[in-house]
């Protein structure tokens, strides 16, 4: 129907007898998907009126052939015969230009090779060829470098999303704000402990209560945790719901603009030894001093054959030395074509001197990180540092912990908020928060409160589950912490008092 200069619209490229030219390949799939399209058209005149594609896309002779289809159809005409095409052309003084590019056989050939049933996949494949197309004008696809088998396999979303993810790739490829990591220790990083690198470790453990609460972290949506300075978001995080999730053979992704890879690298490698490996010989403070005995270092070793095993091929880490959730979006669509499910970012912060500015960016970045949750079915669990200036003065957790940022409470379906327990919290003190499981009445049948003792010699954190989509809010859990091994322990259910401190 046309020429390689009418398709590209340019004159062929001397070329060096390249390995592979694919041009001649793309022209023949190009009109063929537009003879297609066109054969579809005049077989059914309202699926051109239903579902058009841009003339512009069109070759020179298609254009022609569509333009006397918009005609007949502005008649109303619905069925396209031959001797009311014939009459069309003669009328528009075309009959001459029709018959040159084949005529009345042309489009009765076009017709036979088009199956009205199948016009979303034509209409696609058209699509499909004209993207190809125009990133090869552009220069942003060489069909020469490219599996052609692949390529014609696609449909027209997979070449956008397939384009989407190389450039993605080479943008993170060339930036330097950030690099890729696996979480098990290697041997450069033990000796590293020994020379007396100091490494913060924090704490964690599995949630049952507030997991029923929840549902687990929801797939295009955000799950927010959300504590003050140095109050363990992010050891929670990794031990409550990362590692269980990578357990159960998801994919896991994290992304942090604050801790190192190996603060992470510390976590897991607590997690194997207490869990896996039942060792209770190295705590978080001799891991940080480097001081390993011979048995302590086969331990390790043990650990890292384990992480290398079952959680290196489950969870990448990526750090940021830059503030970007720009950034943050191009990492999460190229993980989620991997395979990755979640991603834990780690950390936003609430301001606490009454920016607006800085908060108004706040609310702007969490309803970003929305929308890459959504557009690439991920779960996103964020971590979120709250206003100092409630610390210590708020007893019940609630939005307003975010100060002027709680506004990115609306975008999550999910937001907890802890707390260290208060000296005047524990058993029989002023606002004993009265800890409690409940407990089957093997007489009764019925379930009734059995309260706990808490114990002042150790440390507690409460829990505050804000909002869920899934559960009743304003629930508080209370959880056992033991920092030595990295532990949070989920003992029950609580009723903090909601009188604040000023």
């Amino acid at each position: 129907m046309s020429s390689l200069d009418d398709l590209f619209n340019t004159k062929p490229k001397k070329q060096t007898p390249p390995e592979v030219n694919r041009e001649a390949d793309l022209v023949d799939m190009v009109l063929d998907s537009e003879g297609q399209i066109i054969g579809l058209y005049y077989s059914s005149p309202e699926i051109y009126i239903e579902q058009p594609v841009n003339k512009k896309y069109l070759t020179k002779d298609g254009r022609f052939l569509i333009d006397i289809l918009d005609n007949l159809v502005t008649k109303g005409v619905n069925d396209v015969t031959n001797v009311v095409l014939l009459t069309e052309v003669s009328s528009l003084g075309l009959k001459e230009q029709f018959e040159e590019i084949g005529g009345i056989k042309l489009i009765e050939d076009l017709k036979k090779i088009t199956r009205v049933e199948n016009a979303e996949a034509i209409i696609d494949n058209f699509s499909k060829w004209s993207l190809v197309k125009a990133y090869y004008k552009k220069g942003i696809l060489d069909i020469n470098k490219v599996k052609w088998e692949k390529l014609v396999a696609m449909k027209s979303s997979d070449v956008y999303d397939w384009i989407e993810y190389q450039l993605d790739s080479v943008d993170l490829d060339v930036s330097s704000d950030y690099k890729f990591e696996k979480l098990s220790y290697t041997k450069n990083d033990i000796q590293d402990l020994i020379d007396g690198v100091n490494m913060g470790l924090q704490y964690g453990t599995y949630s049952r209560l507030l997991n029923e609460l929840t549902l687990g972290v929801q797939k295009s949506d955000m799950y927010l945790v959300g504590s003050y300075t140095g109050g363990g978001k992010s050891s929670f995080c990794f031990e409550n719901i990362i590692i269980p999730i990578i357990e159960n053979g998801h994919k896991v992704c994290i992304i942090s603009n604050e801790q190192q890879a190996m603060a992470f690298k510390n976590l897991l490698c607590i997690h194997i030894l207490t869990n896996k490996l039942n060792y209770y010989k190295l705590t978080r403070k001799k891991i940080r001093k480097g001081e390993f005995t011979d048995e302590d270092l086969k331990m390790m070793d043990k650990a890292m054959t384990i992480a290398e095993r079952e959680y290196n091929p489950k969870l990448d880490f990526v750090k940021l030395y830059d503030y970007q959730i720009g950034k943050v979006g191009k990492i999460a669509r190229k993980v989620a074509k991997t395979g990755t499910e979640l991603i834990f970012y780690d950390t936003l912060k609430c301001d606490d001197n009454g920016d607006k500015a800085v908060w108004e960016r706040l609310l702007k970045d969490s309803k970003d990180l929305f929308q890459i949750a959504s557009k690439n079915n991920l779960a996103i669990l964020l971590s979120v540092q709250l206003a100092l200036a409630t610390k210590g003065h708020v007893r019940f957790l609630d939005h307003g912990v975010l100060s002027n940022g709680k506004q990115i409470s609306e975008v999550m379906d999910t937001a907890v908020y802890f707390r260290d327990l208060w000296d005047d919290e524990y058993t029989g003190e002023t606002y004993d928060v009265k800890p409690y499981k409940w407990r089957k009445n093997d007489i009764t049948g019925k379930y009734e409160k059995e309260y706990i003792t808490l114990d002042k010699e150790k440390k507690y954190k409460i829990f505050f589950l804000a909002k869920t989509r899934s559960d009743e809010t304003g629930v508080a859990l209370i959880y056992e912490v033991q920092g030595d091994f990295n532990k949070f322990k989920e003992i029950g259910r609580c009723h903090p008092s909601t009188k604040n401190v000023y």
